[in-house]
């Protein structure tokens, strides 16, 4: 199986993509002790959220669901003792970030509001396994090793099919 790794500029032109790629920064800061930075995550999740629902017409599109999702884990992530979390959100960004792989979709996509089949391991599989799509940094697989790409923060039901 011969792989090439690239930058995919691509990406550039999401701006689901400007959007985690800010906010990553943002939250480090809040995690190294800037007073604003919390805020300014949250006010740029909620208006990303905002965006979405308004371009989407609904709350089912996985676009708007992970940036509330998003936002709802951030805030229990300030809870006392729950810190552990806001680090889990930004090792989460940074995967997001470079090679796609949204684990806040993923796991909304098991839910029973976003299933169109039984909650089977063989699903949970599927889903957790399926290779990421619209990365900064891709590669190119051989025709023979081609499988199919997930939109994993914005393709409503990509991870059933």
């Amino acid at each position: 199986m011969h792989r090439t790794v690239f930058l995919d500029m691509r990406v550039l032109a999401d701006p689901s993509w400007w959007h985690w790629t800010i906010t990553m920064p943002l939250l480090a800061a809040h995690l190294l002790g800037v007073a604003w930075a919390m805020d300014a995550t949250l006010i740029l999740c909620a208006a990303m959220a905002v965006y979405y629902l308004v371009r989407l017409r609904g709350v089912r599109p996985f676009a708007v669901q992970v940036r509330v999702a998003y936002i709802i884990w951030l805030l229990l992530g300030l809870l006392p003792l729950m810190q552990w979390m806001l680090w889990l959100a930004l090792a989460g960004l940074v995967a997001r970030v470079l090679i796609d792989y949204c684990l806040m979709a993923r796991l909304l996509s098991l839910m029973w509001f976003n299933r169109t089949e039984p909650l089977t391991w063989s699903l949970v599989v599927r889903i957790f396994a399926a290779p990421p799509n619209g990365a900064i940094v891709a590669y190119r697989r051989a025709a023979a090793d081609e499988a199919p790409h997930i939109d994993s923060c914005s393709a409503q039901g990509a991870f059933s099919k």
